[in-house]
């Protein structure tokens, strides 16, 4: 059994979600240590906010990329049902999702606990 991190960072479609990667980036301990950057987006939504979907796309490929990650991004219209299936399909040690006052992403938060047992849930 592997003792390395697989490290997933929630990202939203907003560029500030950039600092979460770099706090996921932060959260590794060595080389062997796994980077995701997963993003969900509604069926009905932009990939980024104020971009096209071809230029955020290259934003996050950039980011991933200059943080030796992997890049999912998914549409689905349950973001929560979506990131539990992710982070079981990669086996998740670690989750970083976005602080948030938002009643919504609160909820969210709660729920990825509840479903993913044994995973570390670092807001920031």
């Amino acid at each position: 059994m592997s003792n390395n991190k697989k490290i997933m960072v929630c990202v939203t479609n907003q560029k500030t979600s950039s600092r979460l990667i770099f706090k996921g980036d932060d959260t590794r301990e060595n080389k062997n240590d796994k980077l995701f950057i997963v993003h969900i987006i509604n069926k009905k939504d932009r990939v980024l906010y104020g971009n096209d979907d071809g230029e955020a796309l290259e934003y996050l490929f950039d980011l991933a990329k200059q943080k030796d990650a992997e890049l999912i991004v998914q549409r689905s219209n349950n973001t929560e049902k979506s990131l539990i299936k992710v982070a079981n399909d990669i086996e998740a040690t670690h989750i970083v999702l976005g602080k948030s006052n938002n009643s919504d992403s609160l909820d969210l938060h709660k729920k990825i606990s509840k479903n993913l047992k044994g995973i570390q849930i670092i807001i920031d």
